[in-house]
Formats: C-alpha cells, sequence, structure tokens
C-alpha cells in the first residue's frame, strides 16, 4: 500500500485535491452559479443584457415585456423571498416539532467523518483484500484495499447518520407518548400537521401534541440496533483476523528458524558436547517464546486500541445524526424556506443585497430597452419588487385552489359518510324506537281521569335522535354555524329526519331575510344621510 501511495504520490494528491474542490463547489454551488449568471449578463455585445435589449415587445395584459420577464426569472431563481406571514409560519412548525435551532449536517463534518472512518478502514480493508485475492499482486490487493474502503465508508455513513436520526426522533416521540399518558390520555394522541397546513389548529394544545403533529406518532429503533449490530460485528471481525494474521507470521518465522538450522551443515557438527547445545536450545526457545509472547500482548493491545477508536469514530457518526437534521416531516423543507434565519430581520437582510442588484439590473435593463426601441414603452415601470410581489400572488392562489380541491373532497367523503349513517339510523329506527299506543274513546272513570296525566307520557312517540339536543334549533344552528363548507352544512341538515330539516330550513330562512332586512335598513339609513348631506 504504502509503495503504490510513493509510486504514484503525483495520483493521490490530484486525486485529494479534486475531492476538495468538488466538495467546496458542492457546498457553494448556489453562489457560484448565481456568480456566473451574473457575470453572464455583464459580458458586453454578446451578454444576456445585450440579447434582451434588443426585444422590447410588450405584453398586453400584464405590461412585461418578454425581456424583462426573463431577466426577473434568471435572478428570481437565488432570491426565494417569502412575505413575513409565510416565514411566521414555517417558525411556528419548526418551533412546536422541537426543530428550532437544527440544521442539516454541515459538509465539513461529513469530510471529517469520511477521513475518520476511511483512515480506521485501511488496515482492516488490506487484510480483506489479501483474502479476496491470495495469489494477486500488490496492486490487485491495493485496488481491493480503496474498493473496499469506499463501500465501508458509505455503508458506515448512511448506517450511523440514519441510526443517529431515528434515535433523536424516536427519543422525542417517546417522552411525547409518555407526557400524554401520564396527562389521563385527553383527546387524541396525533393529529397530523403538514407545513402548508393551517398551524393554528393545535393552538392552546399541550407542546407534546404539537410535537407529535409533525413529526408523528410511531417511532422505531431498527437502525439503531442494526447499527450497533453491524459495529460489534466488524470490531470483533478485524480484531480476530488481525489476531490471526499476527499468529500466522509468528507461525511463520518459528517455522523459517527451523528451517535455518536444519539446513545449517555446522548445526549437527559434533563440536560441543550435548549438555551444552541442548541448554543453548532451552535459551534460545525461551527467548524465542518470550519473544513471541511480548509480540502477541502488544499486538492484542493495539488491535483491541483500533476496534475502540473504530467504535468511537462509528459513535461520532450517531452523534452526528443525532444533533443534526429535524425529527419533523417538513422540517428540512421548512428550514430551507427560511434559509435557517431566526428572525424576519436577517431573514430580510440576506436578501437584500440580492434584490437591489436585481432591481440595478431591471433598470438597466429598461434603459437600453427605451434606447434601442424607436417609440418608448410606457410600462418600463416595473421593479423586481412587483415581480417577487405577483411570485407570491400565484402562490397564495395556488394554494388557495388546493386548499378548496381537498376540502371539497373531504366534504364529498364525509357527505358519503353520513349518508351512509342516515340510512343505517333509519333502518334501526323503527326497532329501536318503542311505538305510540293508541288512545281509543272511551268513558272514562274519575279515578282514571285522575290517572291520566300519568299514562301520558307512555302514550307519546319519544323525540328523534337528530333533535334529541339540549338546545334544539338553537344548537343545530349553532353546529352549522362551525362549519366553514356550505357542502358540509348541505349534508348536516340531509342527514336530520324530516321535521328538524323543516324547521333548521325554515330557521335558516328567516335568519337570511333578517340579515336582508338589516342591510336594507342601512342602505336607506346611508342614503338618506347623504340626502340631508348633498341636498
Amino acid at each position: 500500500m504504502f509503495d503504490f501511495m510513493q509510486q504514484h504520490g503525483w495520483l493521490v494528491g490530484a486525486v485529494v485535491a479534486a475531492g476538495i474542490v468538488l466538495a467546496t463547489l458542492f457546498a457553494y454551488r448556489a453562489t457560484l452559479n448565481f456568480r456566473l449568471m451574473h457575470w453572464w449578463y455583464q459580458v458586453p455585445l454578446i451578454g444576456k443584457m445585450a440579447k434582451l435589449s434588443r426585444s422590447a415587445t410588450p405584453d398586453e395584459k400584464t405590461g412585461w415585456t418578454d425581456s424583462e420577464r426573463t431577466l426577473c426569472s434568471d435572478y428570481g431563481k437565488f432570491v426565494h423571498y417569502h412575505s413575513r406571514t409565510e416565514f411566521e409560519r414555517r417558525n411556528v412548525y419548526l418551533s412546536r416539532a422541537e426543530d428550532n435551532g437544527r440544521k442539516p449536517t454541515p459538509i465539513w463534518l461529513w469530510a471529517v467523518l469520511t477521513v475518520l472512518v476511511a483512515a480506521e478502514g485501511l488496515g482492516f480493508s488490506y487484510l480483506l483484500g489479501t483474502w479476496m485475492a491470495r495469489d494477486g499482486s500488490a496492486n490487485t490487493h491495493t485496488l481491493l484495499m480503496f474498493a473496499i474502503v469506499i463501500v465501508l465508508c458509505v455503508a458506515m455513513m448512511f448506517l450511523t447518520h440514519a441510526a443517529g436520526h431515528q434515535l433523536h426522533r424516536s427519543n422525542l416521540i417517546r417522552r411525547c407518548r409518555k407526557e400524554w399518558q401520564e396527562g389521563g390520555r385527553k383527546g387524541d394522541f396525533h393529529t397530523p400537521i403538514a407545513l402548508s397546513g393551517n398551524q393554528s389548529l393545535d393552538d392552546g394544545m399541550p407542546s407534546y401534541k404539537q410535537i407529535v403533529n409533525r413529526v408523528g406518532a410511531h417511532g422505531s429503533y431498527f437502525m439503531v440496533g442494526a447499527a450497533i449490530v453491524v459495529i460489534i460485528a466488524i470490531a470483533v471481525l478485524s480484531t480476530w483476523m488481525r489476531m490471526s494474521a499476527l499468529e500466522g507470521e509468528q507461525t511463520r518465522e518459528t517455522v523459517g528458524i527451523t528451517a535455518t538450522d536444519n539446513g545449517n551443515p555446522f548445526a549437527s557438527a559434533a563440536t560441543l558436547p550435548a549438555d551444552i547445545t541442548d541448554s543453548q536450545k532451552k535459551a534460545d526457545a525461551k527467548a524465542q517464546s518470550d519473544e513471541h509472547a511480548s509480540t502477541r500482548t502488544e499486538g492484542i493491545a493495539a488491535f483491541i486500541t483500533l476496534a475502540v477508536i473504530f467504535v468511537m469514530t462509528q459513535i461520532i457518526g450517531i452523534y452526528a445524526g443525532f444533533k443534526g437534521g429535524f425529527a419533523s416531516r417538513d422540517g428540512h423543507a421548512a428550514w430551507l424556506a427560511n434559509r435557517g434565519f431566526a428572525t424576519y430581520e436577517d431573514y430580510e437582510d440576506y436578501f437584500r443585497p440580492l434584490i437591489a442588484l436585481a432591481n440595478s439590473q431591471l433598470q438597466n435593463l429598461q434603459r437600453r430597452l427605451t434606447e434601442n426601441s424607436s417609440n418608448s414603452h410606457a410600462g418600463y415601470r416595473f421593479s423586481f419588487d412587483d415581480y417577487l410581489e405577483q411570485l407570491q400572488v400565484r402562490a397564495r392562489e395556488k394554494a388557495a385552489r388546493e386548499a378548496a380541491d381537498a376540502a371539497a373532497k373531504n366534504a364529498q367523503a364525509a357527505l358519503a359518510q353520513q349518508a351512509a349513517q342516515s340510512v343505517a339510523q333509519s333502518q334501526v329506527a323503527p326497532q329501536a324506537l318503542p311505538q305510540a299506543v293508541p288512545v281509543l274513546p272511551t268513558t272514562t272513570t274519575a279515578s282514571e281521569t285522575a290517572a291520566a296525566p300519568q299514562a301520558a307520557p307512555a302514550t307519546t312517540a319519544p323525540a328523534s335522535l337528530s333533535t334529541a339536543l339540549p338546545g334544539g334549533i338553537e344548537e343545530h344552528m349553532a353546529r352549522l354555524g362551525t362549519l366553514a363548507d356550505p357542502a358540509q352544512k348541505k349534508a348536516y341538515v340531509l342527514a336530520l329526519d324530516e321535521a328538524t330539516q323543516k324547521a333548521v330550513i325554515a330557521e335558516i330562512g328567516r335568519r337570511k331575510k333578517a340579515e336582508a332586512d338589516i342591510a336594507d335598513a342601512e342602505k336607506a339609513k346611508r342614503s338618506a344621510e347623504l340626502d340631508s348631506l348633498l341636498g
């Protein structure tokens, strides 16, 4: 391995340098792309600014020219600017999931972990490479070693990072479930809330419910267990392989010494007495045994140290996964959208120079368009801020359409469910409700007449299940008021029995008429005031 590195040092250095350059470019790719794009706009004659300044045809509907839109679109790719409301909504999501203050694992830490895992795995990988190609050359063993190191790095970094992330998330869910159980299991434990949803749905709820609404209700320690098993297995197997290799090396040394003695023509010469040669052989054997024992002890200590270093390296990887990343489902998306800033002022300060630069470029383009056009376009009044505002308006409209579609689907599902329940109740009601006892016309005695009031309740049919509310029609109206979607209100009314439907519909009509009368009265009052003021 070291011979290969000495012979091809330039290649190793080039690979390391290329890796560092690629990692740096990847880490700062957004800034690099922005600088390259801005530089291309600045190039005279053949640059993009020169090209766009030749097209001044405006859009009759919007007033924007194609050149203006192209420039704003190019710069807008790097300015993901949102309103304060959107920023605060994402911050609320992160805060309630206890993801505020967290961030993804940085690139430099990934690089450090890669170096640690690769450096620790080089020796073990060389042993494996030797066993995979027993008859191979040294170059073959070296190539196999690098291949095994790459596989080991990728596998262990993924496994340890996933284990650390799962450990953090599962511990969070476990803590929340414990608090919910200690609180008496009040209400549902989990009501999912997405980043795009209404973050005020769980206002006032305990913090543990706010957490699981965004993180999830079910955790697992599978990856943690798998990482522990793999780490222990690799540490034990690598130590065993190293000890076996050491024992094999010592055995070969002993065999080599014995073979040397057997081939020595002077070793069998009877030049010395037997007692002297025997004592010398015993001394040599003891010295060799002591040397092997010392080497074995030192080797065991070194191999155990290497195993401990390997385990510590993997613990660092697990800790990086535990401290980095986000437990919530949309935490990473929320962090990216807010650029990791805790306050909206810092968020604005980050984008303000980019917005100012884009406005400057747009004004430069508009000036060139005016100079190159025979009839100046009166619509050169837009700024990059106007473009961002239009993007936000379209985003809000899209979100409103998606919310309306989701509400319509939910209303249809609720309507179908309530219709099924209504049919089931209508089939069960004749059997469940007692029949009214008909009252026959007959003459009654005075005692029977006196007893009649007590018997009367038994001859009256009970109220329908849908009308058995403490507040009667008023409570039905209150429940209708809590439903925002007209389809849900309609489904609620249709689920009532016929008599209650008529009463509720009549009450709705009465209230609508009262509202119309109030509006007419207000209109007449304003008209009279205007007549008195203008007359």
